[in-house]
């Protein structure tokens, strides 16, 4: 996952799945501060224990306002992080947000 932030690719994705690959919420965090997740448009990470801290993470982020969809799904993702993605300009925006 840290190979993928320092990639040059990265800045020409418009879709990241990374399901099931063990990303936590200070890993979640740290994407959300590369500016090169600008183009990003769908981001699958679902079944990783990303939590209220990354779900916050990536409301805060100014780099991921392009995102329509968000899947966070069996992410322990609780009331927390899910009140951060709502509140956020994001709510606006999305078009998919799975925190099931």
């Amino acid at each position: 996952f840290h190979a993928l932030m320092t990639s040059l690719t990265l800045s020409r994705l418009e879709r990241l799945g990374y399901r099931k690959n063990h990303v936590n919420g200070a890993l979640l965090a740290e994407l959300a501060t590369c500016h090169e997740v600008r183009n990003l448009r769908v981001l699958d990470l679902a079944e990783n224990a990303v939590g209220n801290a990354g779900a916050a993470a990536v409301a805060r982020s100014p780099h991921f306002t392009g995102l329509l969809h968000l899947n966070l799904s069996y992410g322990m993702v609780g009331d927390e992080g899910a009140l951060a993605l709502l509140e956020s300009p994001l709510a606006d925006t999305l078009v998919l947000l799975d925190l099931s």
